[in-house]
């Protein structure tokens, strides 16, 4: 049976060096929002790991239930209601491992400014694509860099010169009444929350357009905002780079308002009680 570490607040685990979930970073994760003691998407987190985990090889025996349950145990022993709690699996010699822990909650402004990033473009060829894996050096580089400059994050284009994501969210915006966000083909992350607001644009009546996006497409747009676990919905005020600057008062747009206040009411929906 695969072993679960629960790390209590306060507590560390040890890895083996030498083995690959340390060594090589073979381990893919989800990290989720607990919100007044509810897992916030739970099925669809969990879905999205087992996918990963049986197409990238890492075999485990965990149910959903078995987690839900150990989940609810480090809820319980940390005393928490609110914050973000992470669940990695690793290779762990010839077996795998969970290790599941809590941190605290995100907090982000209420509007961000985003950087243009076209050096360091996402190859949605790689066996990686599209899968929430350990292997999160280069994403981490490049939200520090950015980070230091004064931006929230760098928005990333594919290898084929396509608007592709963030480090560590989905890219949305809005335009002539319509919405858009590149395609999973262009090797993005299925983010929870970008198929979750997809579904809930059909409540407002607005059209969704998916696909390559050159980065030309953004001019005279509306709106821009990220989607993530963590944070649901974070809108963008300004886009820089290699000349170019893209503004709008997205905070204020009618569509990233109420489609943030119907995310909430879906948030409470589809949220598992763990304690």
């Amino acid at each position: 049976m695969s072993n679960i570490t629960i790390i209590q607040s306060g507590e560390a685990v040890s890895l083996d060096p030498t083995g690959s979930g340390f060594a090589h970073g073979c381990g893919v994760f989800e990290t989720m929002k607990l919100a007044d003691g509810q897992l916030c998407f739970w099925e669809a987190h969990w879905a999205r790991l087992s996918y990963s985990a049986e197409t990238l090889g890492l075999t485990h025996d965990c149910t959903i239930d078995r987690m839900q349950e150990a989940l609810s145990e480090l809820v319980r022993k940390d005393s928490i209601r609110e914050g973000t709690l992470k669940i990695s699996l690793l290779q762990d010699g010839t077996d795998t491992r969970f290790v599941i822990y809590a941190r605290p909650t995100t907090q982000a402004p209420d509007s961000v400014r985003l950087r243009l990033d076209k050096t360091n473009p996402l190859n949605a060829e790689s066996a990686l694509a599209g899968h929430k894996t350990h292997n999160y050096m280069e994403s981490m580089l490049l939200l520090k860099s950015c980070r230091a400059s004064g931006y929230f994050d760098v928005i990333r284009l594919n290898t084929s010169g396509f608007l592709a994501e963030t480090t560590i969210s989905n890219f949305f915006f809005i335009k002539n009444d319509q919405l858009y966000t590149p395609a999973l083909h262009t090797g993005i992350l299925p983010g929870i929350i970008r198929e979750e607001v997809i579904k809930l644009t059909k409540q407002l009546s607005i059209t969704v357009k998916t696909g390559d996006i050159p980065v030309e497409e953004i001019e005279g747009a509306n709106a821009f905002f990220l989607t993530n676990s963590s944070v649901g919905i974070l809108p963008v005020d300004q886009i820089d780079g290699d000349g170019i600057q893209f503004k709008a008062d997205s905070t204020q747009h009618p569509v990233v308002e109420k489609l943030s206040l119907i995310l909430a009411q879906s948030e409470q929906e589809n949220s598992q009680i763990l304690i």
